[in-house]
C-alpha cells in the first residue's frame, strides 16, 4: 500500500526500519524482493518509495544485499536497476555465506556469477532464437556492464570460469565481447581456456581460440 506507506515515511519512519528478527529491513521484505514471480507492476511503486526514501540498498542479511538479490534475478525489471543505480547500489559486491545453511555457497562470488552459472540465462539471452526474452538479455547485460566482470570468488574464478566450467557458450559469448579476460587463471592455475581445453568440447574450444585470433587482430592493428 504506497499511500499508506508514504504516510509512515513522511511521519518520520526510518526506510531503514529493521522488520524481522533475522535483521532484514524494509526494503529486503517488501514484495519485489521477496517474491520475484509475481506482477512486478503490483509493487514497483511501494518498491521505488523506500529506494527513493534512503533505503539502505548494500546492507547485508544472510550474506546477501538487497541489491545483489534484484540483480541475482534474472526478470528483475531494469528500469528499477537503474533506479537503484542512481540510489547508491553496489551490484559488484561480493557474497558472503550464512552462518547457518551455506551448503553450496560460494563466498565472494557476485551477482554476475550467479548469472553466470543459471542454464537460464545461457537460453533466454541468445538472440534470434524462440526462447530469446529481451527483458532477461537486457538485465543480463545490465549487471555485466555495471559489475566487475573480472571480478574472483575464494577459488579465484571469474564468470567467465563459472560459465565455461558450465558450458554455457551463449553467456561465454556475452562475457568476452564485454571484455572479459580468459587469461586469469584461478586457484588450481586454470583459465577459461584451459577449462575448455580440458573439457574437449569443440565449441568451446574455437569460441576461445576465435577470441585469442581476434585480440591478436587488434594488438596487431596498433
Amino acid at each position: 500500500d504506497t499511500e499508506a506507506l508514504n504516510l509512515f515515511l513522511s511521519k518520520g519512519v526510518s526506510p531503514n526500519l529493521i522488520a524481522t528478527p533475522d535483521g532484514k529491513n524494509l526494503i529486503s521484505r517488501s514484495p519485489m524482493m521477496t517474491n520475484p514471480g509475481l506482477k512486478f507492476e503490483r509493487c514497483v511503486e511501494t518498491f521505488s518509495l523506500l529506494v527513493k526514501s534512503g533505503a539502505d540498498l548494500n546492507r547485508k542479511s544472510d550474506g546477501k544485499s538487497p541489491a545483489q538479490a534484484a540483480a541475482g534475478w534474472l526478470m528483475f525489471p531494469t528500469a528499477e536497476l537503474e533506479v537503484m543505480t542512481q540510489h547508491g547500489a553496489n551490484f559488484a559486491d561480493t557474497k558472503q555465506c550464512p552462518k547457518t545453511d551455506s551448503y553450496g555457497c560460494v563466498a565472494g562470488r557476485t551477482p554476475l556469477m550467479d548469472l553466470a552459472s543459471d542454464g537460464l540465462v545461457n537460453v533466454l539471452t541468445e538472440p534470434k532464437t524462440g526462447n530469446f526474452t529481451q527483458a532477461a538479455s537486457d538485465h543480463f547485460h545490465y549487471i555485466a556492464d555495471n559489475g566487475n566482470i573480472n571480478a574472483r570468488d575464494t577459488n579465484g574464478q571469474t564468470a567467465l570460469h563459472i560459465a565455461t566450467d558450465k558450458g554455457y557458450s551463449v553467456i561465454i559469448k556475452h562475457l568476452l565481447r564485454k571484455g572479459a579476460n580468459p587469461n586469469i587463471k584461478d586457484n588450481k592455475g586454470m583459465t577459461s581456456a584451459d577449462i575448455a581445453l580440458v573439457s574437449g568440447n569443440n565449441d568451446l574450444i574455437r569460441l576461445f581460440r576465435s577470441e585469442e585470433r581476434r585480440v591478436g587482430k587488434e594488438c596487431r592493428s596498433r
